[in-house]
């Protein structure tokens, strides 16, 4: 995820790195949203997790999203063409597959488990925690969202969070593979909420 790396892989783990997926349906439309502890999603690993979710359940291509929290310390090599693949490494056709393949299980788990439940979500200003590194006092997103589904026999609760900072706490000094502070927040949302 850092271009002065020049392709050079991970020394090891820090944290570990999740696909976590939840499926929706109103009954008429169904829709499974796919967070990734990964630097980007290309057209062509949308394109592959699709074609392996629609081989066990219909689903329209605009009925499935998947996300990257854009780590930048998380695999490369997933990228096929020569731009995309440029700060991650050459592209590795079996670590594709595999990434895959867990994603569109991931989906699919999600779609089977599917219970009756209750949306709701919102906002909460936090500015003391984003600035541009770019350029000093340019705009930012100040807020973070979220959207709390909970399943009406409180079995399950599923938290979605978008914070519009960068996932560059751990530098490009660092080899070791990790979720950077979006995996921080996963963990502390499962460590304090369940």
């Amino acid at each position: 995820g850092y271009g002065n790396r020049m392709g050079r892989g991970s020394s090891g783990i820090h944290d570990r790195l999740y696909t976590r997926a939840v499926a929706m349906s109103n009954g008429d439309q169904t829709v499974i949203i796919l967070a990734n502890d990964l630097l980007a999603i290309t057209d062509d690993l949308f394109k592959a997790v699709y074609k392996k979710i629609t081989r066990e359940i219909p689903l329209k291509p605009d009925a499935l999203m998947i996300s990257a929290s854009h780590t930048h310390s998380g695999p490369g090599a997933l990228a096929k063409k020569f731009w995309e693949s440029f700060a991650t490494g050459p592209f590795d056709p079996n670590l594709f597959e595999d990434t895959t393949q867990r994603m569109a299980r991931a989906a699919l788990e999600a779609y089977q488990r599917m219970k009756p439940a209750r949306l709701g979500g919102g906002s909460i200003p936090v500015p003391e925690l984003i600035r541009n590194r770019m350029v000093e006092g340019a705009p930012v997103d100040p807020s973070l969202g979220f959207i709390v589904i909970e399943t009406l026999d409180q079995t399950a609760t599923v938290y979605l969070v978008n914070y519009s900072a960068h996932p560059t706490v751990l530098k490009d000094n660092n080899y070791l593979i990790s979720g950077d502070f979006p995996g921080a927040i996963e963990r502390r949302l499962e460590e304090d909420l369940g």
